[in-house]
């Protein structure tokens, strides 16, 4: 996939609020967190961009431990374990076996520990996996689905809906409400 720059623009009256950027993840579990992604502040009449690369890192900690943020390709599994003295360790990585491009992270160690795994994309959290038990395996499976919402404070909109084509290059979102309560409007104008 190619970089795709999104740059959002605010055509209300608003300036308390944000746009919240959220990628959609195929099935999280119940002892998973999904982190906002991106938490955009474009003024009235301004601007925000970023850049959608799919890049994707974790960092795993156990509590004493954090490994440092280490990229993962798509369809691979990384194992870990507890090194004596040194902390967590990955291996080497391996094929995800059901052939998927989800990634995943799998706790190989030999100690009964608990790790936790924060996924993160481009660099911005994602998801957090709280309790991996020893021999399971945390995983992160990306949809093409963004989603757009303003938010003042803990309200926000009803979220919009963009499915990212992998063809594009640039997606310019219009956000607009109609009055200074009305309902806000996401818009989508994309160039391949």
């Amino acid at each position: 996939m190619t970089n795709v720059t999104f740059t959002v623009l605010n055509e209300t009256t608003v300036s308390n609020e944000v746009v919240v950027v959220q990628l959609q993840i195929a099935g999280p579990a119940d002892d998973e967190i999904i982190h906002d992604w991106r938490v955009l502040t474009p003024a009235p009449g301004g601007s925000s961009r970023f850049i959608f690369a799919g890049q994707i890192t974790v960092v795993v900690t156990d509590g004493t431990t954090t490994t440092p943020a280490t990229g993962i390709a798509p369809g691979m599994i990384l194992p870990i374990i507890s090194v004596p003295n040194r902390g967590l360790t990955f291996g080497a990585p391996r094929t995800n076996a059901s052939g998927s491009r989800a990634v995943g992270v799998l706790n190989d160690s030999t100690d009964p520990i608990l790790l936790k795994v924060t996924w993160f994309v481009d660099s911005c959290a994602l998801l957090l996996t709280d309790g991996l038990n020893q021999q399971s395996t945390a995983s992160l499976e990306l949809t093409s689905t963004f989603m757009f919402e303003a938010r003042s404070g803990s309200i926000g909109s009803e979220p919009t809906a963009f499915e990212l084509d992998p063809s594009l290059q640039a997606v310019t979102v219009t956000w607009t409400r109609n009055g200074p309560a009305g309902p806000d409007h996401f818009t989508f104008a994309t160039q391949a």
